[in-house]
Order: C-alpha cells, then structure tokens, then sequence
C-alpha cells in the first residue's frame, strides 16, 4: 500500500537530513494494546498485520457475510425457478381421446420418440375443415412401441400425458409427455 505523505528516497541521488516525523495518534493507531480485559478488544487494538481497527475489519468480515448469502439466496430462488420451468408438469394425468398418426425418433444428441395424434372429437366433427395433429413426447421407449402398434390402425386410444411449461432436450422436443395408452373399447 502507497503512503502519498512520505517522502520518496528513490528518487534522487540525495538522502534526506530528516527522518520523517510519526504522530503519536497515528502510531497508536498502528499499534496493537495488551492492555485491555481478556475477551474484550483494547482501545488502540487492529485488525491482525493490517493496521485497520478492529471495528473496519468486523465491516469488512460482515460484507464478506453479506454477499455470501446473498449468493446463496440467489441460488436458491434460481434452482426453485428451474424446478418449477422444466421439472415440474403444470398438468398432470390428464387424459385425451385420439388416433395415433405418426411415431418416430428423433434428435442429434438426444433421441427420443415424438409422435402425433388426431383427437377424436376432431376427426367425428365435420364442421371443422382440418385440425393440425398433436405433438407429444413419451416418457419411455416401450410406450413409444405401443403407440407404434397403433399407428394407422384407425383404432381410437386413451392418450394419458402431462404437460409442462417448457421442454429438456432429453426429455423430448414437445411440451407434452405421454404417461400412459390404453386402447378404447370398440363399442
């Protein structure tokens, strides 16, 4: 640390005739007094080498405090928001009547099974001109298989899934996940 109000030696060739004058305050400042009880600081006590009183050092450590937990909470309300956006479903069990239209795997790194369905009610509603199908992910490669086993077979099956907010890259591409199939009983 750069003291200003002392002089500089390294300057000139000349040495100084005077030493430079201490203040007995400021030495005192500097200094550490065994003086006090034990358990309570003394009244010229510093900081340990670095020549700040105690009461700076106790701030210093108390900012250090501070922004730990500030940190921490921060990490916290980040990991609650995480947990809440992608691993949390919004919707659970819900359940829609379709026909499976397509299944396949997709993915450059991560490969999961996408599909589509045509809802039912869709497809008996002859007001409508067209209805874009639905996208959804499965939960596992078994269900995929099963969903497969219905493609194109025009038999109507009870699509369980679960939606969330948003979408993992290995938990596949659509924000819904189908938990479950059950074919429909023909009537």
């Amino acid at each position: 640390m750069l003291d200003d109000d002392k002089p500089d030696y390294f300057l000139s060739d000349e040495t100084p005739d005077t030493k430079p004058s201490v203040n007995p305050q400021e030495k005192n400042d500097r200094t550490i007094d065994f003086g006090g009880e034990a358990g309570t600081p003394a009244s010229g006590a510093t900081g340990i080498g670095s020549g700040r009183p105690v009461e700076e050092v106790k701030q210093r450590h108390r900012g250090r405090k501070v922004l730990i937990w500030t940190i921490v909470i921060g990490l916290l309300i980040l990991s609650g928001a995480f947990y809440l956006r992608y691993c949390s479903p919004y919707v659970e069990d819900a359940a829609m009547k379709c026909y499976i239209v397509n299944v396949e795997k997709r993915g450059l790194i991560f490969k999961t099974y996408e599909g589509q369905a045509v809802s039912a009610e869709s497809v008996a509603d002859t007001t409508k001109i067209y209805s874009h199908p639905e996208q959804f992910s499965f939960a596992s490669d078994e269900l995929a298989r099963q969903a497969q086993s219905y493609q194109g077979t025009n038999i109507p099956v009870t699509v369980r899934y679960e939606k969330f907010y948003a979408t993992l890259p290995w938990r596949g591409a659509s924000k819904w996940v189908v938990t479950s199939i059950e074919p429909d009983k023909v009537q």
